[in-house]
């Protein structure tokens, strides 16, 4: 939704025919480039994981230069973005795979879309039959992960949810706080593609949540 939005607001995430496809899941697309979704998934690879299963900080170290044949292919792709500034990309797995990016990318603005914990293990759940234990554990280490490598000064959290309360004055913050100068006409473009009706989970009771997990989502929240 976000990565969509920032589309709206004309900033480049590719051809349409380089964009991951829509599924049953996300009907109206991903908006993730196909190279950067395959790049990702070699360097968790070579770092012996997987989206499910985070890299450990050991295997940065261990591993490491196995991925310079990988990086070879990053800056070819990085090279063929840059011609249409301003542009980005849009991959969940980017929150493990930040510290491959960043030398490559120094000034680097990161994006985070904070959703609610229980509704995205739900989503994990629902999507790939993950218990709602291990869909919890996932969102924080991907949080974790993202923070501890993110510059916070170029780091920016905005909330899910909030986008369906008032679509308009969201778009116009992220914007705002990207340096992105978006007409109005852009703006309620951007607005337009928030639709209720493919929202995925909805938030719900917090009650039995991980004290750790609650905690660092009322950080995030406050960021946002």
């Amino acid at each position: 939704m976000v990565a969509r939005i920032l589309r709206e607001c004309g900033v480049y995430i590719g051809e349409p025919e380089e964009l991951v496809p829509a599924t049953r899941w996300n009907p109206e697309g991903h908006f993730e480039h196909i190279e950067f979704l395959h790049l990702n998934k070699a360097v968790l690879r070579v770092l012996l994981a997987s989206w499910k299963r985070p890299p450990r900080r050991l295997a940065w170290r261990l591993l490491g230069r196995r991925l310079a044949p990988l990086r070879d292919e990053a800056v070819a792709l990085l090279r063929r973005l840059d011609r249409d500034s301003p542009w980005a990309w849009k991959d969940p797995r980017t929150s493990l795979t930040l510290p491959f990016w960043l030398p490559l990318v120094p000034d680097l603005h990161v994006v985070v879309c904070v959703r609610d914990p229980l509704s995205v293990a739900h989503s994990l759940t629902a999507r790939d039959g993950l218990s709602t234990r291990a869909g919890l554990k996932l969102w924080d280490a991907y949080n974790c992960e993202l923070f501890r490598a993110a510059p916070r000064d170029r780091t920016i959290v905005t909330r899910y949810e909030a986008y369906f309360a008032d679509p308009e004055r969201e778009v116009r913050a992220l914007a705002n706080r990207l340096g992105l100068p978006v007409s109005a006409a852009a703006v309620a473009s951007a607005a337009a593609t928030v639709r209720a009706d493919l929202r995925g989970q909805r938030p719900i009771s917090h009650d039995g949540l991980p004290a750790a997990i609650a905690a660092r989502y009322r950080e995030l929240l406050r960021l946002a």
